[in-house]
């Protein structure tokens, strides 16, 4: 498999539209601002322009339209790899005398943002709690295109801090996958309540069963996502993209269990938990194999998911190779140390030192990971994104089939749901 690595790039730039704008405003056009405005109506923001000389990468500017009372505006996205609330680069501009604001950003062609607008915010929001910044937080006005969509269930416009805006550059293609195919024949997804004999929380466990339509082969796909709920049943349509892609026969037969890591549970059973583990190989798997009658092969049985839900992949195909033999990791939360090792807890990328130094097992892996999941701890080099890059580093030169890939944006679903699509083609090809 192919391993591929993009740059990240944003920078500040001079728009034209706003530099031709500002010259006629100057200049004592009185219609300059109202025509600038007609256009924008027209293509919303941000709007693109190209870059000379450069076909990777395109001009974005973000505008608000001042009502009379604005002060600052502050575009909420991880653009120039500092947080936006302390990061002046994140401010938007006045054009001098109207009310244009606005910020211009060099992005990838394909790029795609997850966004909020900060209206009027302290002069430096660093530290503020989320409860404040509800206050200043909401989606741009000037861009239909949001998150979640305004027919998704989660989206609530009394709670405008939940809602995002997608700035989508040009050269990201539509996802078929995301969208119900009406066509397709829909899988059974069920609810279940599995007994532990490991678990001391949230026991016995929540999981939805879902297999593709049709009777199931002996051996079927196994998929074992944790945050079941809360991210791959909600934020990421899961079953739609399962029913599309084997419709489409760009999957086979397929058995996904959805794990509810929800509450307090989430942050103990992520945790490099071995007696999470136990409920995984001792009574969650044993117990679908009965329940669905398939008998799991570990060269098609993969787990993992977003965040720590990745890192968790990583550790229980570590420990147990002979049950799982894939690993789903959504910008995996590699960089954390392990404070149950009896040896090396401190230090961060436990798991990354771990495959370096163990043997090569028979574990495949595809990674994925934002460019804007740059952050790192006060003192420390290591971020997400540095993690992900050094496990990759660390996989490849031991030998092991890797699929990786850097997208431009952030620590959110919105590239999750995007590239699941090509994860499961991936861990599951049809045979």
């Amino acid at each position: 498999m192919g391993i591929a690595t993009l740059t990240l790039s944003a920078a500040a730039q001079q728009s034209p539209r706003i530099a031709a704008v500002t010259r006629s405003v100057a200049a004592g056009d009185a219609h300059a601002v109202d025509v600038f405005w007609s256009t924008v109506v027209r293509n919303a923001s941000p709007f693109i322009e190209t870059v000379a000389g450069d076909d990777k990468h395109v001009l974005a500017t973000f505008l608000w339209k001042d009502p009379g009372d604005t002060k600052a505006i502050v575009v909420d996205a991880r653009f120039f790899s500092a947080d936006p609330a302390d990061e002046p680069r994140n401010r938007m501009q006045r054009v001098a005398h109207t009310d244009i604001w606005y910020l211009t950003v060099q992005l990838p062609t394909d790029a795609e943002v997850l966004y909020q607008l900060w209206v009027n915010p302290p002069d430096s929001a660093a530290g503020t709690p989320g409860s404040r910044i509800q206050n200043y937080a909401r989606p741009d006005p000037l861009n239909a295109h949001t998150y979640p969509e305004k027919d998704d269930a989660l989206y609530d416009a009394s709670q405008p801090w939940r809602i995002g805006s997608i700035a989508r550059m040009p050269a990201v293609l539509d996802n078929s996958w995301i969208v119900r195919n009406n066509g397709a024949a829909h899988g059974t997804l069920t609810r279940h309540s599995v007994q532990s004999t490991h678990l001391s929380m949230a026991n016995p466990r929540t999981v939805w069963v879902y297999t593709t339509p049709g009777a199931l082969p002996e051996h079927p796909n196994v998929l074992i996502l944790f945050d079941g709920n809360a991210t791959y049943q909600s934020r990421v349509p899961t079953v739609t993209i399962l029913d599309d892609l084997f419709a489409a026969r760009r999957i086979g037969p397929t058995v996904a269990i959805f794990v509810d890591n929800g509450g307090p549970a989430r942050g103990v059973d992520l945790n490099f938990s071995d007696p999470f583990l136990a409920f995984l190989t001792d009574d969650l798997l044993p117990w679908a194999e009965r329940e669905y009658h398939f008998a799991a092969d570990s060269a098609r049985t993969a787990l993992g998911g977003d965040s720590l839900c990745g890192l968790f992949g990583a550790y229980a195909a570590l420990r147990r190779p002979d049950l799982f033999g894939e690993v789903l990791g959504q910008s995996a939360a590699l960089q954390f140390n392990n404070s149950h090792a009896k040896n090396d807890s401190a230090t961060p990328e436990w798991i990354v030192r771990q495959y370096e130094q163990s043997p090569k097992l028979a574990v495949r892996f595809y990674l994925e990971v934002g460019l804007m999941e740059d952050r790192t701890s006060p003192g420390s080099a290591v971020s997400l994104l540095s993690s992900n890059r050094r496990l990759r580093n660390v996989l490849a030169a031991k030998g092991y089939a890797v699929q990786y890939r850097e997208v431009y944006a952030d620590h959110d679903p919105l590239h999750w749901r995007r590239t699941l699509p090509d994860a499961l083609m991936a861990l599951f090809p049809p045979t």
